[in-house]
């Protein structure tokens, strides 16, 4: 098994709904998105994301960012982003 495929059956452990859900680690959370999302602006704090499952895309700037499993994004102060999932669905979630 993937590292990426054993994040993801972690991440689906504590990530039983759609959303964001805090572990027992602060500053910790997992994500599931079961389909695509719209754009979202928003400010993107310090913070790095492991994606386990999926695709997502952020736009910060001019600057597009795309990145899948086995990558990760690295913020390291807030910044304004746009988000947006870009592959997920009911069968194979994004997990992050």
């Amino acid at each position: 098994m993937k590292k990426s495929q054993e994040l993801a059956f972690l991440i689906a452990h504590y990530a039983k709904a759609d959303g964001i859900a805090a572990t027992g680690v602060p500053r910790l959370f997992t994500a599931k998105l079961s389909s695509p999302s719209e754009p979202a602006h928003g400010v993107h704090s310090a913070s790095i994301c492991f994606i386990a499952q999926g695709r997502k895309q952020v736009t910060m700037g001019d600057q597009l960012f795309t990145y899948g499993p086995g990558q990760h994004l690295v913020v390291s102060m807030d910044l304004p982003v746009v988000g947006q999932v870009i592959e997920a669905s009911a069968d194979t979630p994004i997990f992050a």
